[in-house]
């Protein structure tokens, strides 16, 4: 809220673009980034794919508060109970559980964007559902904290994993089989679309003309799904994406 706040007051004043996770409140020119209720739709056919049988299932999310999180969790959801496609629809309760056709939503685990609480939700969930078949983590640092835990309990193997982001824990974790697939997003493309408007606008404003904004202020790049089979094509693209713009990997990348 105080981060929406601070940048509409940007807004009232030059051009703003949100990147990556947007804010009803920052009163902005354009969201450069996900439609993440499709992401989410997008991490229930990964988890679907990983276990066509059927699954219990929890979720683990940072707070409900924050947009990005709200809107994979729904969209998932509706994807595994067999919903319609509903980015409007109202958000169900965190202890809820949601059945269809095989597949089980027990519970969604909420952390305030902590990896250790994450990993101890993760215990915490083994313990209260014997019956956990799958794990699904929102953020980027998820993925690595269900992987700890599994890899605690001795339960990895057993209970499928997947998650959204390529953290390079999560890319080798699923280079050895130890998670399925994860959600990414083309980071590079982001940036270069967020830098390319506002350049626009710039431009427009010295020839005193006005530029054309994307339908609704967003500029949409859909989700990439990331599994064993498609890793080193994806990870190719990232690094060469890196490469363009000077980063080198941190260390024990």
């Amino acid at each position: 809220t105080r981060q929406g706040v601070a940048l509409r007051k940007m807004g009232n004043a030059m051009p703003v673009v949100t990147l990556d996770s947007d804010s009803e409140l920052s009163g902005r020119l354009c969201f450069v980034g996900p439609d993440n209720y499709s992401a989410g739709r997008r991490c229930g056919e990964l988890l679907m794919e990983a276990a066509p049988e059927g699954a219990n299932i929890v979720i683990i999310s940072g707070p409900m508060a924050k947009e990005n999180g709200r809107l994979r969790r729904q969209g998932f959801i509706d994807e595994v109970v067999g919903r319609s496609y509903g980015p409007g629809r109202p958000m169900d309760p965190l202890e809820d559980q949601l059945t269809n056709e095989g597949y089980t939503v027990l519970a969604t685990y909420v952390d305030p964007i902590d990896p250790e609480q994450a990993r101890a939700n993760v215990a915490a969930a083994l313990e209260n559902h014997p019956n956990l078949d799958a794990v699904v983590g929102l953020y980027a640092y998820h993925v690595p904290a269900a992987v700890a835990a599994l890899e605690e309990a001795g339960k990895m193997g057993s209970v499928r994993v997947v998650g959204f982001d390529d953290r390079q824990e999560t890319l080798e974790a699923i280079a050895d089989g130890r998670v399925f697939g994860t959600i990414a997003q083309d980071q590079y493309s982001y940036g270069r679309a967020s830098v390319r408007l506002l350049a626009d606008v710039a431009r427009a404003d010295e020839a005193g003309r006005e530029v054309a904004v994307p339908m609704k202020g967003h500029i949409n790049f859909p989700p990439i799904m990331v599994k064993r089979d498609g890793l080193e094509a994806f990870m190719n693209v990232r690094d060469g994406s890196r490469a363009l713009l000077g980063i080198r990997s941190a260390p024990g990348e």
